[in-house]
């Protein structure tokens, strides 16, 4: 499986995998305050600093990300760059992200599968409807957790617990009893609403 490959490689490389990312909260946009745009922006910020973090003293980093569209590129950028020039804690990016194509990088590529991975795990362990994805923590978990930063997370909605790197191998859930997600008859009546 190539995801092995991946994981075998970035071993023996000794390098680590960064993340950082944000359990969506439940409800429309107008529901919780928040917006697609706000939510990007901050886990951006956040990311940086996860890998300023990680990085020796001596160490610097370009970021190279998915191509977004051309509106979200220029926010991404502009956002990012006062965030470099302003912050402590992104003094190691060199320069403001840079965008590839993913299909033309396979290090992106890799980057999507990693990703891909993580984002089962943060799933099965935010919402009790995707037990299915234990799978992800049986074949992957341990492995994501030994090659993965100290430094990343993935931050919990509400009154949910957050994951660190080292709750990637473990099968406990992070959702809060109080905050339980929707249910599929509550889905369907917001499909409805918004597919009309």
């Amino acid at each position: 499986m190539r995801i092995n490959r991946v994981l075998n490689t970035l071993e023996k490389l000794n390098a680590q995998i960064i993340f950082y990312g944000q359990e969506k909260p439940r409800g429309t946009n107008e529901d919780t305050g928040e917006d697609e745009r706000s939510r990007y922006d901050h886990a951006m910020k956040q990311l940086i600093r996860c890998v300023n973090w990680s990085l020796a003293e001596n160490q610097r980093h370009l970021m190279v990300l998915d191509k977004q569209g051309t509106k979200e590129r220029m926010d991404i950028f502009a956002s990012s760059a006062a965030f470099m020039f302003s912050h402590q804690d992104a003094d190691k990016l060199l320069e403001p992200p840079l965008e590839v194509e993913s299909h033309l990088y396979q290090t992106v590529q890799c980057a999507d599968w990693i990703c891909a991975l993580l984002g089962r795990i943060s799933a099965y362990k935010y919402d009790p409807d995707f037990k299915d994805f234990d799978w992800a923590i049986k074949y992957f978990g341990n492995r994501l957790a030994h090659a993965s930063s100290p430094h990343s997370k993935i931050r919990a909605a509400g009154t949910g617990r957050d994951v660190y790197a080292n709750h990637l191998g473990s099968y406990r859930s992070c959702f809060s009893t109080t905050e339980i997600p929707m249910s599929p008859t509550d889905m369907e009546a917001l499909e409805k609403k918004f597919n009309g």
